[in-house]
């Protein structure tokens, strides 16, 4: 019963914050948390399909790990009292604006923090993969965000180079469950990542990442001017690419936007399969 109760509040809340948001948007806008998704799935959003309501279990986590990010920030607030948390960015993009909040700034460090909780398997594949390449331009459009705001922008490009490359950019991630110890793991006792854990890694900037940064955020300005003049066709976007081996992103499977949801490359039109 109590159960029961509390799934269907969360299937409501889901419901209501998600139409919240766009109401207070005017619909759906992207900012740096976007960056890294999948361009269809961002163009169906921009077109105004909305995305179906999110599992009363995704509504559990999603503020199960705004709790815990907003107890670190407190944290961090105490260890360093010049830290800022929730600072809004804007980055310039023609003649739009991305705007975003980061989770801290630290002027004392001049480091730029984005707390994110994850899985004991994912926590466990840091170390061989570090972080995602949505993680990683999204932190980057933060540093972006600060040193435009500590340069009193507009910068020139030389100048925003510049800010960028002396700003330290740290992702903390905060393990949310422990593995089962059963037989069938074999990962050593003393090697197992166990909840509660926080594990820090940097992404450093470098003229690579500033590339492909720049080519993300051209993206996304096409789409923009594309909706503007009426001819954003999603089903012309590419969608994720393919896997080395010929599989889809795992974002596929959970994808709830645009009229496949998540089965683009059965009706894409460009060609591409999964066999």
């Amino acid at each position: 019963m109590i159960v029961s109760a509390l799934n269907s509040y969360y299937a409501q809340k889901g419901v209501k914050d998600t139409e919240k948001r766009y109401e207070e948007r005017g619909g759906f806008t992207v900012g740096p948390s976007s960056l890294g998704e999948c361009g269809r799935k961002i163009a169906w959003l921009l077109s105004g399909l909305a995305p179906e309501p999110l599992s009363p279990e995704t509504v559990r986590t999603f503020e199960l790990g705004h709790q815990r990010g907003e107890a670190l920030e407190r944290a961090c607030k105490e260890i360093w009292p010049d830290a800022q948390s929730q600072v809004p960015v804007r980055i310039p993009l023609g003649k739009f604006t991305l705007t975003g909040t980061c989770d801290l700034w630290i002027p004392s460090l001049r480091t730029v923090v984005d707390f994110k909780t994850v899985g004991s398997f994912g926590a466990k594949m840091l170390d061989k993969e570090g972080a995602s390449e949505e993680y990683k331009l999204q932190v980057h459009a933060y540093r972006e965000g600060i040193a435009r705001m500590l340069g009193l922008e507009p910068l020139p490009i030389s100048g925003l180079k510049a800010a960028t490359s002396g700003i330290r950019c740290v992702l903390v991630y905060e393990a949310k469950d422990s593995p089962m110890y059963g037989y069938s793991d074999p990962t050593p006792l003393t090697e197992r990542i166990r909840g509660g854990t926080l594990m820090e890694l940097e992404v450093p900037w470098t003229d690579e990442l500033e590339e492909r940064y720049q080519a993300r955020l051209r993206e996304i300005e096409g789409l923009l001017i594309r909706r503007e003049q009426g001819t954003l066709d999603p089903t012309k976007v590419p969608e994720l690419p393919l896997g080395p081996k010929g599989g889809k992103s795992w974002k596929c499977k959970y994808c709830s936007v645009g009229e496949s949801r998540g089965g683009c490359y059965a009706n894409t039109g460009s060609g591409r399969s999964v066999g």
